[in-house]
């Protein structure tokens, strides 16, 4: 009968054949107490049952550092199988045997787990989009190009393995897009790895994007065009403008009458605009 109770409450010694159908079959402990089946198997191994029914994989040993035997928990039994918690529990007795506790072991693991997601793309990236972009006047479009061009490409990646080909693939396949952005985005990839380096906390020491030049990846800009609007052409745009809402038909006006680049009229502030 399960749970054992009084003096027949099962000891350390007592061994069983673990298997899943006997650990779902084990009742709660008596009120206020708790007990546990050791495995036939492997040595120290065992389940550990509460009052309350819950289930965990034990090993009882003499762990390093410690005089006597003692209990460490491997996992409850909803959230490890029998087959994985009895081979945890070899790999827990070996690293014993050589005098190395599994609990650092595993603290050890889990640190070296937190630093590599802290310093995956999307981390880096979220910190210089936080720390670097807001004061900038195109810092919204920089933070849109890398959601958009960088992070569903490099997102889990720990930024130290990006390589020169990766930044490579992904310039060119924006080249399809136009050459100016192509030289763009190129542009933003230096600059990010650029800044990750001066961080000094991200492991990245050497940008992979050294020695990749604009005009060998994506070609050399064509010149300066020599086309020119006609009276008709500027009479149809003007009427066109005139149409559109606010702010556009503004812009396009700007843009004809002085000839400027469509991102220095969208970005330009009232201070630098002489209404005389």
């Amino acid at each position: 009968m399960w749970p054992p109770s009084g003096p027949d409450m099962p000891k350390t010694e007592h061994r069983k054949n673990l298997t899943p159908t006997l650990i779902r079959g084990l009742k709660p402990a008596p009120q206020g107490t708790r007990y546990q089946i050791m495995d036939a198997q492997v040595p120290g191994f065992g389940v550990r049952v509460t009052d309350t029914g819950n289930r965990t994989f034990i090993l009882r040993t003499r762990y390093p550092g410690r005089a006597s035997p003692g209990r460490r928990e491997i996992g409850n039994c909803a959230d490890i199988n029998l087959t994985d918690a009895r081979d945890k529990a070899r790999q827990w007795r070996s690293m014993v045997g050589q005098g190395i506790d599994p609990v650092d072991v595993e603290a050890a693991e889990r640190a070296a787990a937190a630093r590599e997601r802290a310093t995956t793309f999307e981390s880096v990236a979220e910190a210089f989009i936080r720390e670097k972009l807001p004061g900038e006047r195109k810092g919204k479009d920089v933070e849109r190009e890398i959601r958009r061009d960088l992070m569903p490409r490099w997102r889990d990646r720990p930024i130290t393995s990006i390589t020169d080909l990766d930044v490579l693939a992904v310039i060119k396949a924006k080249i399809p897009d136009g050459k100016v952005g192509s030289r763009n985005l190129l542009a933003l990839v230096k600059r990010f790895f650029g800044w990750a380096i001066a961080q000094r906390v991200y492991g990245v020491t050497v940008s992979p994007c050294a020695g990749l030049q604009a005009s060998s990846i994506i070609g050399e800009m064509k010149g300066p065009r020599d086309r020119v609007l006609s009276d008709d052409e500027i009479f149809a745009y003007w009427r066109a403008a005139a149409r559109m809402p606010y702010p556009y038909r503004q812009i396009y006006q700007v843009l004809i009458l002085t000839g400027l680049r469509l991102s220095e009229v969208t970005d330009a502030s009232l201070s630098e605009i002489d209404f005389r």
